[in-house]
């Protein structure tokens, strides 16, 4: 399963968001930033506290109340975090078949793709991008389980007036197009222009490719001060 959207789209928050709705085990690989600064966007969307306070440490007697039950129920979740940067996709392999055998984890999150190298010689970027894919593929096949990996879009949707990404957008390779069950595209158009209400904090999660379930759009309620994702519904009060 492929997450994909343009820098500011909340592909992050959205797998963050995944991990904590599934009540199975889960192996996240935050590669782009800290375990830490994870967390800390799970502690504001759980806790609905402003996630700029949580940096700034500037917060209310409330405020860390609700984040003290915050922390108490995501404790509670099993989400297995790899505190590792630079990973290889041999060790996002072994490592998650270890996790598979020792914590019979059910998914894996990997965030994000294009950060990932492989041991193995390549020509190119391009065939070192399929290479990792299809190592992927291969992973969510061994373990029968979804493996959801971030991945970033090219430029070519910020030249166009419509800024709505498409499959072709997907950056660096066309196997990851290929190899991909499902591809979700993340797209907030209050990131390029004023909107009116109806749009204000309103994201589309555009189902470009499906395997066995269909293609085509769902809106989602983005939260960018707590940092989650919610269910829509129009509402002239956002």
């Amino acid at each position: 399963i492929i997450i994909a959207g343009r820098p500011g789209m909340g592909k992050s928050v959205f797998v963050k968001d995944c991990a904590e709705a599934s009540e199975v085990p889960v192996l996240y690989f935050p590669i782009e930033m800290s375990v830490s600064q994870t967390q800390k966007r799970q502690i504001a969307g759980y806790a609905d506290v402003s996630f700029e306070k949580i940096l700034s440490g500037m917060l209310t007697d409330q405020d860390w109340q609700r984040i003290v039950t915050a922390v108490s129920q995501l404790s509670e979740r099993p989400i297995f975090y790899v505190n590792k940067g630079h990973l290889s996709i041999e060790e996002i392999v072994a490592i998650s078949k270890q996790a598979f055998r020792k914590h019979g984890i059910k998914m894996v999150i990997i965030d994000y793709l294009q950060l990932l190298r492989s041991k193995s010689k390549a020509e190119n970027r391009e065939q070192e991008i399929s290479k990792i894919s299809m190592q992927l593929k291969g992973l969510a096949r061994d373990l029968n389980i979804p493996v959801i990996a971030v991945s970033q879009l090219n430029r070519s949707c910020e030249n166009r007036s419509n800024k709505r990404p498409m499959l072709s957008d997907l950056r660096e390779s066309g196997a990851i197009e290929q190899d991909a069950d499902i591809v979700g595209l993340l797209y907030r158009s209050e990131y390029y222009k004023k909107v009116n209400n109806d749009e204000r904090n309103v994201a589309e999660l555009i189902i470009a490719k499906g395997r066995n379930i269909k293609t085509g759009m769902v809106k989602l309620y983005f939260n960018g001060e707590y940092q989650k994702f919610g269910n829509y519904f129009y509402d002239d009060t956002f």
